[in-house]
């Protein structure tokens, strides 16, 4: 548990933009957790999850919401890899594919807490491939491949699906 005195937070004003806002006080309450597991040496699952309960306790507070704007109390994030391993071949050394899933639960844009930001859940895969004993990689990664509206940590709009690739030359 975190207390606080004289925190700056967040809130989205009538007109739609940012502004800072005082916190005479306040409590976030919370408990993160991560766990992974490997099995085969070809598969590696984990998970991060995040509990937490940000609150207003300052003392002769207006709003009835107390709970602070634009924190999640959920945030959930699995992810499994499925990877080759380390081949012999002179070509192709390593191939992985990967899947991460982020969830993040409602929150509030403003003070009183009558701007709420939906629930989102992100689905992404990357694909990585090494090539010539490492001197090469290659990735691809798909982000919201399911093309779900998304917002980022303020509540404004993200782009949907995108596609990322990289190359990559280690030298010696």
């Amino acid at each position: 548990m975190r207390s606080a005195s004289e925190l700056v937070a967040y809130a989205r004003a009538a007109q739609g933009y940012v502004v800072p806002i005082n916190v005479g006080r306040a409590r976030v309450a919370g408990l993160e957790l991560g766990f992974g597991a490997r099995a085969f040496e070809h598969l590696e699952a984990g998970c991060n999850v995040t509990l937490l309960d940000p609150r207003d306790t300052t003392p002769g507070r207006r709003l009835q919401n107390d709970v602070l704007p634009f924190t999640s109390r959920l945030v959930l994030a699995p992810r499994i890899l499925l990877t080759t391993g380390e081949l012999s071949s002179r070509g192709l050394s390593r191939a992985d594919l990967g899947a991460d899933l982020t969830y993040l639960s409602n929150r509030f844009a403003d003070a009183a807490g009558l701007i709420v930001i939906p629930e989102q859940a992100t689905l992404g895969v990357t694909g990585m491939a090494a090539w010539l004993e490492g001197t090469l990689i290659t990735r691809l990664r798909l982000t919201n491949a399911t093309g779900s509206q998304r917002f980022d940590i303020v509540g404004y709009p993200l782009p949907g699906r995108s596609l990322y690739g990289s190359l990559e030359l280690h030298t010696p």
